[in-house]
């Protein structure tokens, strides 16, 4: 319809003016070319040289530097000073290098904007200076290097960052601009300019056409500059009248555009500026099609216009520093900012970076002791950091450190006796010295030793400091902190942040500076790991077997690390512990048919709210369905007709038994397949009178409350005619799982200890085993549903006894599952527990089954009272208020002392491995040792 709008612009713009090819040359890139042809022109004092005897660099390559002191290349700053901001029309004084002089004067016909030059003096004769003059003026006084322009049409400029707040500029922080010509249709060829502090707009400008329809107002209303690139503006006017570079020299030389307005065949490095004898390399990314400014700052690789320490071309300058470093074409700037990273992050002394090694060895009492009441205690005559002090011995008014001890560590040979002041056995002559109220320096000493070559360091325990070596940290710094982790939801860092204001109020201005946070962060886990705790006692229950409590309550907490911090072990899978086929969910329960299953439940709790949930009442048609059903099962048939009452509902005294038998829980849930068990069945077959003999029932309520329930609302002594024919078969149902199953051998095993699990009193016995249902998805309706965290491990899984005592601690690699339980018991656990108490204790019942069922088959799975009601598909058996012999016990210990993790959950959650196991074995050993003693 309308021609192309390229070929339309193509007729009106007016070819560029010809000019020699060495001139153009001169300005911008050509391809396979240096950046910039230095041959004719004249070296100043600043120019970039290279002396072939020192082989000193005087100034980077490819770069304009634009500086008060020493001009070359380009022009000088604008003199802002106080003497020149009256006058608008003083023009502006420009020294280009000459080839007869070292430099000459000359005078623009420009005069400096009014916008930028400052007002009038008011009547108190102040200067006001907006930002863009503000600005100038502080990058007039920066020194050599403060403005940098690439040679030729100068398409990069680095400037440093303002900080107004101080009215001077950033140390450590550059912007770097970056421009390309673009034809408009009316204004005509015009420089555009962007700057790294708006990514958005520079990355849309320098992949645009370099040609436009719309109006350069338009462009600059769409695009408002920044404070960089207003002041930009001004000294690309200054070089480009010094160096007569024009936009329509951008569109001399054919090359092929790309998306960021740069030849294809430029490198992708060269130095941008210096920060002292730092370079900073400009780095181009193909990923991000963005320039950046890489530099090395505080030991770190660190991206000025990303303003991170790893970014697409932090990442593209060290993928060029280790691969290209044979490349003739390889920058040697590239070398050289590699040489600096590597020999900053050389072991320095008082690097943050270097690893604190603590000094200290002997292990230090978890109570208070008398050195610490003796050494921290302030006399009542004196100041508080005056008292602290007081016992540490001086010499010439400095604190010293010597060690007490008279063994060696090493070889346990005696210790030199001399003096070590005497004899200068210094191991430090300058070590910060810190308790809550005191800051200040003294000197380490050791003793070597008579009968080896070692020496022994000042360990500090006597005096109650902790000896890291070119710091000492007070035990009161240390124990506050560890009272505070113990009781409160204090963080680390927050208890620092405390300290420190603690110690600006005493005058220690110098704090941050001498005791940083990683020295108290090193110190207290050096610390933490020197105290005299006994694990395998306090996480025993002394009312518990040795070998294991026989009642555990068992339950996992969302307590945990980031998966990052830990790699799991790329295990083997082992061989099948067993092969064989156990007995399957059709081999345990009584009714197969799920259908008959959830009639003969609404048969017995028609209408009733049953543990928090409603059921509808039977149908004539389905209560006759019912029955017809139940002609599979003679037994249980003759037991209905028994006690049905010619109504679609069973009374409630059957509900209990007829509920259980209704689920699809195993026999052995609520018929328990014990010895005892079995005699009390036997008896109730036979038809003894139960309720004559204390002993059998007592027994039958203990270990069957489900029969006991149905017998007790019964009128006779003994179990109904109807009712023994059921029993046999549910005896029978019970002893199921357990017949021809394997008994497992493990003497030929290895036994691992588990990854992230912590149970000293109760070692590993024998290896979890591999079995075939391991393999098979467990189809179980009982199950817990949590998402779980994004970034964090589920949790850890805590094992109680009933007496309140945590015997360890398992940290979940997947969601809380019946194999985490199952794994605890099978390789802690010589014998199983009688009584296990879970939340989720049916599904844990069917999984034991399903793997090794004779280990647990004498092993009774509760449900604690709280989860109770969640499980309305499961018998009776599970439900513990059904156990009289079990009403006191507290089930709700685990769920308790779980809360209480809580407390240090956000001081844990982004530890590592090590440091969270250190932790959360430290906070439950303390919790322990108290409940044991307030038994004792």
């Amino acid at each position: 319809m309308a021609e192309n709008v390229e070929e339309i612009l193509s007729k009106r713009i007016k070819p560029p003016k010809k000019q020699s090819l060495a001139h153009l040359r001169k300005k911008i890139i050509s391809p396979g070319e240096f950046p910039y042809d230095l041959s004719e022109r004249t070296r100043s004092k600043c120019a970039y040289s290279v002396n072939k005897a020192t082989e000193e660099i005087a100034s980077p390559p490819g770069m304009t530097v634009l500086s008060e002191p020493s001009i070359s290349q380009s022009i000088i700053m604008p003199p802002l000073m106080s003497e020149n901001l009256t006058n608008n029309t003083n023009p502006v004084n420009l020294h280009v290098p000459d080839e007869d002089s070292t430099s000459t004067s000359c005078q623009l016909s420009e005069s400096i904007p009014n916008e930028i030059v400052a007002p009038e003096r008011d009547i108190q004769s102040e200067f006001f200076l907006n930002e863009d003059q503000l600005y100038l003026n502080m990058l007039c006084k920066g020194g050599t290097q403060t403005v940098s322009i690439s040679d030729g049409l100068g398409l990069f400029m680095v400037l440093p960052d303002l900080d107004f707040t101080k009215a001077q500029l950033k140390r450590d922080c550059y912007v770097l601009l970056q421009r390309k010509a673009v034809y408009f249709q009316e204004a005509g060829a015009k420089w555009l300019c962007t700057c790294s502090c708006q990514p958005i707009w520079s990355k849309e400008i320098m992949s645009s056409s370099s040609w436009m329809c719309s109006s350069f107002e338009d462009f600059m209303t769409l695009y408002p500059p920044c404070l960089h690139r207003r002041v930009c503006s001004f000294i690309y006017e200054q070089y480009d009248n010094l160096h007569q570079c024009s936009p329509a020299d951008y569109f001399a030389v054919q090359f092929e555009e790309t998306e960021h307005g740069y030849t294809a065949s430029s490198v992708d490095a060269e130095e941008a500026t210096r920060i002292e004898s730092v370079p900073v390399v400009r780095i181009w990314s193909s990923s991000s099609k963005t320039h950046g400014l890489v530099t090395v700052l505080r030991r770190k690789y660190y991206c000025f216009c990303c303003k991170k320490n790893y970014c697409d071309h932090v990442k593209k300058c060290k993928h060029l520093s280790s691969n290209n470093i044979d490349d003739d074409n390889y920058p040697p700037v590239l070398q050289e900012l590699t040489d600096i990273y590597n020999s900053e992050n050389e072991t320095l002394p008082n690097s943050t970076s270097t690893k604190i090694i603590c000094h200290s060895y002997e292990k230090i009492p978890f109570g208070p002791t008398e050195a610490l009441t003796r050494v921290f205690s302030p006399p009542p005559t004196r100041v508080f950091s005056s008292g602290i002090m007081q016992n540490v011995q001086r010499h010439d008014d400095t604190l010293v450190f010597i060690p007490s001890n008279t063994i060696c560590k090493h070889c346990s040979g005696r210790l030199d006796s001399d003096d070590p002041i005497e004899n200068k056995w210094i191991a430090g002559s300058n070590v910060t010295v810190v308790t809550k109220a005191f800051l200040g320096n003294g000197i380490v000493y050791y003793r070597p030793c008579l009968d080896c070559d070692s020496v022994t360091l000042f360990d500090g325990q006597d005096h109650c400091f902790l000896n890291m070596g070119t710091y000492l940290v007070g035990y009161d710094i240390l124990r506050s902190y560890m009272h505070g982790f113990l009781h409160g939801r204090r963080p680390l860092y927050t208890f620092y942040s405390v300290f420190v204001d603690d110690h600006y109020d005493y005058g220690n201005e110098k704090i941050p500076e001498l005791f940083s946070y990683h020295k108290l962060r090193s110190a207290w886990l050096s610390f933490l790991k020197l105290l005299d705790i006994d694990f395998e006692n306090g996480f025993s229950c002394p009312d518990c077997p040795q070998d294991g409590p026989d009642i555990i309550v068992c339950d996992g907490t969302s307590l945990s690390f980031q998966r990052r911090m830990w790699s799991w072990k790329n295990t083997e899978v082992p061989k099948k512990t067993s092969s064989k086929k156990n007995s399957g969910f059709r081999e345990r329960v009584f009714i197969q048919e799920e259908k008959t299953r959830k009639l003969l439940h609404r048969y017995a709790t028609g209408g009733d709210i049953h543990r928090g949930k409603q059921t509808s009442v039977l149908t004539i048609q389905e209560k006759n369905e019912l029955m017809r059903y139940l002609q599979s099962y003679p037994a249980l048939y003759l037991f209905i007709k028994s006690i049905d009452n010619g109504t679609v509902k069973l009374s409630s005294k059957f509900s209990n038994f007829i509920t259980s038998l209704a689920s699809k829980s195993p026999v052995c849930g609520y018929i328990h397949p014990s010895e005892e068990v079995g005699k009390l069945i036997q008896s109730l077959v036979k038809g003894v009178d139960v309720k004559c003999d204390y002993v059998l029932w007592q027994s039958l309520h203990n270990h069957i409350p489900v029969l006991f329930k149905l017998l007790d609302n019964s009128s006779g002594n003994s179990a109904p005619a109807d009712l023994r024919p059921l029993l046999h078969e549910l005896w029978d149902l019970s002893l199921q799982p357990f017949d021809n199953c394997d008994i497992i051998d493990d003497s030929s095993y290895p036994v691992e200890a588990e990854e992230m699990s912590f149970f000293p009193a109760l070692s590993t016995c024998r290896p979890r085993g591999h079995y075939g249902m391991d393999e098979k998805k467990s189809d179980n309706s009982c199950h817990k549903k949590y998402k779980g965290h994004p970034s964090l491990l589920p949790g850890v899984f805590t094992v109680y006894c009933p007496h309140g005592i945590c015997y360890g601690l398992q940290v979940m690699q997947t969601m809380e599952s019946p194999n985490v339980p199952f794994t605890i018991l099978r390789t802690r656990f010589k014998k199983a527990p009688k009584v296990v108490i879970y939340d989720n204790a049916c599904a844990l019942h069917a999984y034991c089954l399903n793997r090794d069922p004779d280990f647990f088959k004498n092993t009774i799975f509760l449900v604690d009272r709280l989860h109770w009601d969640n499980h309305v598909g499961c018998s009776c058996g599970y439900c513990l208020d059904m156990y009289p012999m079990l009403k006191e016990l507290n089930s709700q210990t685990n769920e308790q002392a779980n809360a209480g993790l809580k407390r240090i959950k956000d001081q844990l959650s982004y530890m590592t491995a090590e440091n969270f196991m250190q932790h959360c074995c430290f906070y439950l050993w303390n919790k322990n040792m108290k409940y044991i003693n307030m038994k004792s």
